[in-house]
């Protein structure tokens, strides 16, 4: 009987780790949606991987309202998808308008305006330096990155796209 049971539980454990084996090459080539940052010259500063439910922001001084703005993103299905900003006026070139699908909350401060805002393939974002713009870009919740400090001056480009999970 002893030798009956054991005899299964490594049948059990076989075939667990044959269908751990067999589930890997899907896991491994399975599409996920990634933030991709390139400089001016081409080159890959950041590749993150977006799975459903991560995201990224970007923070920085409006040039004529000298007000800080927060935009936040997700990257889904190869675009790049706004779902909040947040501003603390909307004067001069800010939001102003309710997103057709979304709304907007004050949150003293700030003035949220949360939903569909825009959807896009890239964007490029000119980063300021320590006078003019300070941006940050933080991602999933993480630390603000001073990407003024890091990238001054220059203009990163945005885009988001599918790779396999292995390439990541």
């Amino acid at each position: 009987m002893i030798q009956k049971l054991r005899n299964i539980r490594l049948s059990c454990m076989g075939l667990a780790l044959l269908a751990l084996f067999a589930a890997l090459p899907a896991v491994l080539f399975w599409p996920i949606d990634a933030l991709v940052v390139r400089n001016d010259v081409g080159q890959i500063v950041l590749r993150e991987a977006m799975p459903l439910g991560r995201g990224f922001a970007t923070r920085y001084i409006h040039s004529l309202e000298l007000s800080p703005v927060e935009d936040e993103y997700v990257a889904q299905d190869g675009l790049i998808r706004q779902w909040r900003s947040r501003v603390q006026s909307h004067n001069a070139g800010m939001p102003s308008l309710t997103p057709d699908r979304g709304r907007v909350y004050m949150d003293p401060p700030w003035i949220v305006f949360e939903g569909a805002i825009i959807s896009l393939t890239n964007f490029s974002l000119r980063v300021g330096n320590e006078t003019l713009g300070q941006n940050h870009l933080r991602v999933d919740g993480g630390p603000w990155q001073p990407l003024y400090r890091t990238f001054p001056d220059q203009r990163l480009h945005f885009s988001a796209s599918r790779f396999a999970l292995y390439r990541l």
